[in-house]
């Protein structure tokens, strides 16, 4: 469906083959996203390689606040999350007793 980099490519050091990206997937072919999945992009077509799919030699990718932030603001621009969902979850943070949002 689409992937949005976890990182912004000046964040990247420029011999990081490692990329890590936010994956928007569907359980259809031709559906709507209904997940997201955290994961690496290997790019070694610069050396005669290919694009590889998985994890890099330390795990899943981490995800700074900033990172985390703008992906929730990301899914909110497409639709994928509703933005009264993300304020339901912020009031109830902040205020113990509001319902939070599940």
């Amino acid at each position: 469906m689409g992937t949005v980099p976890a990182r912004s490519r000046a964040a990247r050091p420029p011999s990081d083959t490692y990329q890590p990206f936010v994956f928007l997937v569907s359980d259809k072919p031709n559906g709507a996203v209904t997940d997201v999945w955290f994961s690496y992009y290997k790019d070694l077509r610069e050396y005669g390689g290919r694009l590889k799919l998985g994890y890099g030699p330390g795990g899943p990718p981490v995800l700074g606040t900033t990172e985390v932030l703008k992906l929730v603001q990301r899914l909110v621009t497409l639709g994928l999350v509703p933005a009264e969902a993300v304020h339901a979850l912020v009031v109830s943070s902040v205020n113990p007793r509001h319902t939070r949002f599940e």
